[in-house]
């Protein structure tokens, strides 16, 4: 089984299906909500558990609820995250996104600074175990600072 390290965020989605999405500012009701998980690296952690990889997760989240939240559905999907960092005092990202019946979406997200900065806790020794590393583009000190270690330690 491959081993796929992925690298970057992770975000509490909050998923509201409506009829269309409003093109101007007014109240509107849901058909449905749902919270789910989100952010390139998290979901792309779960598509590769979910296939049957052996997917890890590397990234940061504040102490919240939300982070405990997202970190519960990570393990449910079979995801490790035992390298994932919790930042006292930081919100977890989290977003609002409605999607219409057309599938088209709006999506408001707020990242709390402190998740994207500093990237030199990442355990890059330990990438010697995995067979690829997936590093999402929007966490840019990660995505930075992981290639440059990588290349280093080999």
């Amino acid at each position: 089984m491959a081993q796929v390290v992925c690298v970057g965020l992770a975000v509490l989605d909050h998923v509201f299906i409506v009829p269309e999405i409003p093109s101007i500012p007014t109240k509107w009701h849901a058909t449905s909500y749902h919270p789910a998980g989100g952010g390139n690296a998290a979901t792309a952690a779960v598509a590769i558990a979910r296939g049957g990889g052996e997917a890890v997760y590397w990234g940061r989240l504040g102490d919240d609820e939300n982070g405990s939240w997202i970190l519960r559905e990570l393990e449910e999907y079979g995801v490790s995250v035992d390298d994932v960092l919790r930042l006292e005092g930081v919100s977890s990202g989290v977003s609002s996104v409605l999607v219409d019946q057309e599938g088209e979406r709006l999506i408001v997200n707020y990242s709390d600074p402190q998740l994207i900065t500093d990237a030199d806790w990442l355990p890059l020794e330990n990438l010697s175990e995995a067979d690829a590393v997936l590093v999402d583009l929007r966490w840019h000190e990660g995505m930075w600072t992981s290639p440059r270690r990588v290349w280093s330690l080999r």
